[in-house]
């Protein structure tokens, strides 16, 4: 479980800084 904590952590923010990247896009 102490693995995945810092796993969904990257993923949420790789998440949020696509959205962040693809609104600048467009």
């Amino acid at each position: 479980l102490s693995l995945l904590v810092p796993v969904v952590g990257l993923a949420s923010a790789a998440l949020l800084l696509d959205e962040r990247l693809t609104g600048l896009q467009f």
